[in-house]
């Protein structure tokens, strides 16, 4: 469904991200508390995201912010090569869960035998 968006606005809980970063779109994000504020500055240093703060937010803030997220191509750059990224790390976890499950399937065959 975030794909069919052309920019994502996000709370960065820990896996929110993770989603966004698939869609290869850009995102703003207002970080409220706990581990939010790491998160957020992670996707910024990655070149894909744009931080509001809680006490800065306003309807202009958040129109400024989107329209640099729009505008500048850069962050839609980053935010294609870390969708690449991800969705390759996504591809390892998925073939490792796999191979898991086999194996469990397995030991389990073999244990009954």
């Amino acid at each position: 469904m975030l794909a069919l968006f052309s920019r994502v606005m996000a709370e960065p809980q820990p896996d929110w991200p993770r989603q966004a970063l698939v869609t290869g779109r850009p995102m703003p994000v207002m970080p409220y508390a706990f581990d939010q504020p790491d998160n957020a500055a992670r996707l910024e240093r990655l070149g894909v995201a744009r931080i509001i703060g809680r006490k800065h937010y306003t309807a202009r803030r958040a129109a400024a912010e989107l329209d640099r997220l729009l505008t500048d191509a850069r962050y839609a750059e980053r935010a294609t090569m870390a969708a690449r990224r991800v969705g390759q790390e996504e591809a390892v976890r998925v073939t490792c869960d796999a191979v898991e499950e086999c194996a469990g399937v397995h030991a389990e065959w073999a244990r009954q035998a």
